[in-house]
């Protein structure tokens, strides 16, 4: 063999084809990745790849350990909340975190209830579990993406105004990740009126006014004191439609086409995130449930199974082995049912599971359901709990939940920063 064709197969063993690559760099933790990416200029270019990111975001979230967030009111008639994440196999290690410095601005401060006309808001985390290792909160008007293990934080900006000084801001509804753009995306159901011309409206006040911060939609509408302070508009002339928020863009657009969507049935237990979908329950007297796909921009409606029809049951929508799950009881019976749905959108995809005895453990409400197929429950004492489907067996965590506004998150760490602006 003369010495080109040598060279040349001593360059083609050298050569590590990009499927290998790829595959052997979407394993490695987020520093050494970093330091790799200099070797060769098509490695970094890989953070702009969004099929490499989804795939190392997901050995990511693979390797992390299951943890739980705990929110909590403090006693005593204030809105102030705790936060604090439980770790370790029997979530035995508890710590206590800061909100993320947006919200501990606006309201968790002892000396804002001094005056009584400082509108407050209580901290929401939207959801069931973390999404990449990245939160959903919202607070009154403010929502914010956040990482905590990163304490990266992203303030949504408002959308788009139909008339100067006036803004009608809502809560979200739904927060997920897109695999195919690598984009954290957020929707929620806005109502804008029609016009703003006649004697139908009453102005809103200017951005900087501090009664800016009262939720519109819950005004006593007779009450001459909010009339004076022009903070009073007549809700029928709403207009309803879908916008959705991309992080890559740092903007809101209008969702056509899914105007009549229901919107979720109010109450923590109701909305479920995971897998690229959001799925809450409606508000209409089915109680069926709507699923958003976050890569294809579209909604999904399913019926509940005819066991789930009736408003006298306790249900929950969980995730359970990754699909989407209900968990009811009927009044006053001691064994929860489950659910599992194979197919968005099928109704007849449903299957029952198992029942589950509550064990005399005056179990309250289920919550979420984490790892080792352990559903988590709170008690009537408000004491939090998990039963074990494999074991059949029930077990006390030890944390007290000491109000019924208590909220579970399952929570896996991500040391990935937030994908970058378009």
């Amino acid at each position: 063999m003369d010495a080109a064709s040598k060279k040349k197969v001593r360059s083609s063993d050298s050569h590590i084809h990009d499927d290998i690559a790829f595959s052997i760099l979407s394993k490695l933790p987020y520093k050494s990745l970093t330091r790799f990416t200099c070797a060769k200029k098509s490695w970094s270019l890989l953070f702009q790849n969004p099929n490499f990111m989804n795939t190392l975001r997901k050995n990511h979230e693979n390797k992390a350990e299951t943890r739980l967030f705990i929110k909590e009111h403090l006693p005593a008639f204030t809105i102030q909340q705790s936060l604090s994440i439980l770790s370790g196999d029997r979530f035995e290690n508890r710590v206590n975190l800061e909100w993320p410095l947006p919200l501990q601005q606006q309201g968790n401060n002892a000396n804002a209830y001094a005056n009584p006309f400082h509108f407050t808001h209580p901290i929401i985390i939207l959801g069931s579990a973390s999404v990449n290792g990245t939160l959903c909160l919202y607070q009154g008007l403010t929502t914010v993406l956040w990482n905590p293990s990163t304490s990266e934080f992203k303030i949504i900006p408002p959308s788009f105004k139909p008339k100067e000084k006036i803004e009608f801001t809502l809560p979200p509804h739904g927060f997920g990740y897109d695999c195919v753009t690598d984009d954290y995306k957020v929707i929620r159901k806005v109502r804008y009126p029609f016009e703003f011309e006649g004697d139908d409206w009453v102005c809103l006040p200017d951005k900087d006014d501090p009664f800016w911060e009262i939720d519109v939609h819950h005004l006593d509408l007779i009450d001459d004191f909010w009339e004076e302070k022009g903070l009073i508009v007549k809700l029928y002339d709403y207009d309803p439609c879908w916008e959705i928020y991309s992080l890559r863009s740092d903007s809101w657009r209008k969702l056509d086409g899914f105007d009549d969507m229901p919107d979720y049935f109010p109450g923590i237990t109701s909305m479920v995130n995971f897998n690229g979908f959001c799925h809450w329950l409606t508000q209409g007297p089915d109680n069926d449930i709507v699923s958003f796909n976050f890569s294809k921009e579209t909604f999904f409606a399913t019926t509940l199974p005819c066991d789930v029809k009736h408003r006298s049951h306790m249900f929950s929508l969980v995730e359970l082995n990754e699909s989407l799950s209900v968990i009811y009881n009927y009044d006053r019976t001691p064994d929860f049912h489950i659910w599992v749905l194979d197919e968005v959108g099928v109704k007849e995809s449903w299957t029952k599971l198992f029942i589950v005895g509550s064990y005399n453990c005056s179990i309250v409400c289920p919550i979420s359901v984490g790892n080792k197929n352990r559903i988590f429950f709170r008690k009537e004492d408000s004491e939090l709990g998990w039963f074990d489907l494999s074991t059949q067996r029930v077990e006390v965590i030890g944390v007290n939940g000491e109000s019924f506004c208590s909220h579970m998150v399952i929570y896996k760490e991500n040391p990935l920063p937030f994908p970058r602006n378009e």
